[in-house]
């Protein structure tokens, strides 16, 4: 294993929110020469008390060994903006200069999509309805699962099942102003993301103090909705089993796991239409009272962003 250079630090995190472009994002920063990024879509390691506890050499070998002399180190990890003890550990390793890129997308259409990924990974049975009113109390008492990246209790429930916690930006917002200046701090809704990728690029760039990126060949659109063709295949490849365990024993490479586990995956899934992907209004309103209404008050107070829209109700009218 090789040893950190004295200089090595990461200068960016995207610290989220999930299913809110920073797949895209990722895919798209990383065409940028200055920039270097890990090639796992998401490195984990401030927030999985496992990984960090194996140390700073162990998060270099593992994600940053290839840097090439870029002049930004980047991380995306939208898992990052639920505690603030992922954050305190990136200050305490890498200094309170770090600067942190924010997705911001409307709180009931992220938790929906999140949902979503949920059923498409075959660990959701519950209607969207009952996993908010569950939420909390599977968080609050967590189960084993066995083979899970995390043995932490509730970590695999936070990530999986945490629709209405990760769609409360109001809490990391308010920590993160209170401990650094708002000028390491950049905050992107995801429409206007979606509506004009290249110049959001760009504005990252400038917020960055980086060369803007130029052009994009295409507009990209990462990890869009999807449902599995067999539930059954899609729950054995995101959770643990015994029968991975057996299998990992006829297939000891790595390398030749995630190959295996990525043709799986795509040959399981198929797009969702654009009505499989559209909460009906009926239940968007309900959902927005009662659950939304509130976080987006706070979320307009705090940062002034033009999110007012999100609290409309939407018409019932067929």
């Amino acid at each position: 294993m090789q040893q950190v250079p004295q200089d090595f630090t990461v200068h960016f995190f995207c610290i989220g929110a999930q299913k809110a472009g920073t797949t895209s994002l990722r895919d798209a920063l990383s065409h940028h020469a200055q920039i270097f990024l890990p090639m796992n879509r998401e490195a984990h390691f401030t927030d999985v008390n496992e990984n960090y506890e194996k140390g700073l050499n162990y998060f270099y070998n593992k994600h940053y060994k290839e840097y090439a002399g870029q002049r930004l180190i980047g991380n995306i990890n939208p898992a990052l903006h639920i505690e603030t003890r992922s954050i305190d550990r990136i200050w305490k390793l890498f200094g309170k200069e770090v600067k942190f890129i924010f997705i911001l997308r409307n709180p009931i259409d992220r938790a929906y999509s999140h949902y979503l990924m949920t059923c498409r990974r075959g660990l959701e049975t519950l209607s969207f309805q009952d996993a908010l009113k569950s939420e909390y109390d599977r968080i609050n008492h967590p189960t084993n699962h066995p083979g899970y990246y995390s043995a932490e209790p509730g970590h695999f429930e936070k990530n999986h099942y945490g629709y209405r916690l990760h769609s409360t930006y109001s809490f990391m917002l308010e920590y993160l102003m209170a401990h650094i200046d708002k000028s390491y701090i950049k905050l992107i809704l995801f429409d206007e993301f979606a509506r004009n990728q290249l110049n959001s690029i760009n504005d990252i760039c400038s917020f960055l103090q980086i060369e803007p990126l130029g052009e994009l060949k295409e507009i990209v659109h990462s990890n869009e909705a999807k449902k599995p063709r067999s539930i059954a295949l899609s729950k054995l490849i995101h959770s643990g089993s015994p029968v991975k365990n057996i299998l990992k024993q006829f297939l000891p490479s790595p390398t030749v796991r995630k190959r295996l586990r990525a043709y799986l995956l795509n040959k399981n899934l198929k797009t969702l239409s654009g009505e499989e992907r559209k909460l009906p209004n009926e239940l968007y309103n309900e959902l927005l009272q009662a659950y939304f209404y509130d976080e987006i008050d706070k979320i307009k107070a705090i940062t002034d962003l033009p999110v007012d829209h999100w609290k409309q109700l939407k018409s019932l009218n067929k």
